[in-house]
């Protein structure tokens, strides 16, 4: 009996446990990847009609599609591997080293951008909230810097490694998970110094429970993912330097998912989040909203209606004057044969019954 033709002995131990190892991973990969997608689809449905009238929401738009491309290499490049590592059990497995090798660099520089683009998306939720402060804003700017400086460079030693098959050990990798680690925390710290540096002017100047409701689940909502990203910072800093088996592997697959998803869930409530000051507006005439046309809700301009909603919403010291109520227009007409146009007011009534009463008497 040829080589070719000799059948496959059983599987040992160690591949048995591989197999289930990698099944369990992709199965818990597909889960969170399913969850993104659709988030994904609400961000883009929200996204495309508004995404290029300003820088805001098309950075909001490229962030959105980096993050959702980023997870689906993974997912893609994870299966091309575990079926590449299925082959290699066989009786008469093929080279696949080089492709092995490309597949694990490509797929470790997608993880990293997808932290990357997760950490901005968090420092620009803190940035909003600190318009004017450079010196806060200059340390979330240092922090994404460092922060960047920190996956390059980690990715870079994950191509060297690669190429010379050399192992990593956790280390090298805290290059990577420390400064995203740092990063969530200083921007967490950032959302709650500003909650709580100035709840009782917040509390003072909105009169309406409605709206300081609504700021107040904003912010604390802005907490609360911070803590979120800071857990999985902390997690998968663990998960570097500990070696916790099938745990590592799956939370390292999951993790970007989990970033991303979360991250695009953030931007679907900012973007389905009606503007507070909307809310409370008085509503304007028929002709004034007809000589709006094109604007938003209530006849105010979408420009000054975004303003009017970070105005009461992110300046919270109080320095900021509430929108100024329009009075409502007042009718007019014009004379047929030209000659300027009357104001219709009470006092107009007035006059003309005087004249009225005076013909009469004459």
């Amino acid at each position: 009996m040829s080589d070719a033709e000799q059948p496959s002995g059983p599987l040992s131990d160690e591949d048995v446990e591989y197999l289930q190892n990698t099944i369990i991973q992709i199965g818990c990969e597909f889960v969170f990847y399913g969850i993104h997608a659709t988030l994904f689809i609400i961000a883009a449905y929200l996204l495309i009609p508004r995404g290029f009238r300003t820088m805001k929401y098309f950075s909001l738009l490229c962030a959105t599609v980096a993050l959702f491309t980023a997870a689906t290499g993974v997912m893609v490049l994870d299966m091309k591997t575990a079926v590449a590592s299925m082959e290699l059990l066989g009786y008469d497995p093929p080279n696949l080293d080089g492709m092995i090798k490309r597949t694990v660099v490509a797929d470790n520089w997608l993880f990293r951008l997808n932290f990357l683009i997760s950490d901005a998306v968090l420092v620009w939720r803190a940035w909003v909230l600190w318009p004017g402060h450079k010196q806060i804003q200059n340390v979330l700017l240092g922090c994404m810097a460092v922060t960047a400086a920190g996956v390059i460079a980690d990715g870079t030693l994950v191509t060297v490694d690669a190429v010379r098959a050399a192992d990593r050990t956790g280390a090298v990798s805290l290059m990577m998970t420390v400064p995203l680690l740092v990063t969530n925390v200083a921007a967490t710290g950032c959302i709650l110094k500003k909650l709580f540096g100035s709840w009782e002017s917040v509390h003072a100047r909105i009169a309406s429970k409605s709206l300081y409701m609504r700021c107040e689940t904003y912010c604390l909502f802005g907490i609360e993912s911070g803590l979120v990203y800071c857990g999985i910072s902390l997690v998968t800093l663990v998960a570097a330097i500990i070696d916790a088996g099938i745990f590592t592997s799956i939370w390292l697959a999951v993790s970007i998912s989990l970033t991303g998803l979360y991250s695009t869930f953030i931007i679907v409530l900012f973007l389905m989040d009606k503007p507070p000051v909307q809310r409370h507006l008085p509503a304007t005439s028929t002709t004034t909203a007809r000589r709006h046309q094109g604007r938003g809700r209530e006849g105010i301009p979408y420009s000054n209606a975004r303003s009017n909603r970070f105005r009461v919403t992110f300046h919270m010291s109080g320095s900021a004057p509430r929108p100024p109520l329009e009075k409502p227009a007042e009718k007019s007409r014009t004379g047929e044969h030209g000659g300027d146009s009357i104001l219709i007011t009470s006092q107009t009534f007035q006059d003309a019954r005087s004249r009225d009463a005076s013909e009469n008497a004459v």
